[in-house]
């Protein structure tokens, strides 16, 4: 899967207890499905936290892969 990122190997966003609360939009598979989703990560009360928004059809445990949109048309 070319251009594709395995979720074990390194999520959209780092994950740690110093980020403040970001968000990147990002598209996403199971390795059946593709769908566009946001990807949302931070610190809460002293605590990393990351998840999947807006998977649609597939669940948040089953993403394998994702990769960054591409950029847009300029014409």
């Amino acid at each position: 899967m070319s251009g594709w990122i395995k979720c074990s190997d390194r999520l959209p966003l780092e994950v740690n207890g110093e980020v403040p609360f970001r968000s990147v939009e990002v598209i996403a598979t199971d390795g059946t499905a593709v769908m566009q989703c946001t990807f949302d990560a931070g610190n809460g009360c002293g605590k990393p936290w990351a998840t999947w928004n807006g998977y649609n059809n597939i669940p948040a445990s089953q993403i394998t892969h994702w990769q960054p949109l591409p950029s847009p048309p300029t014409e």
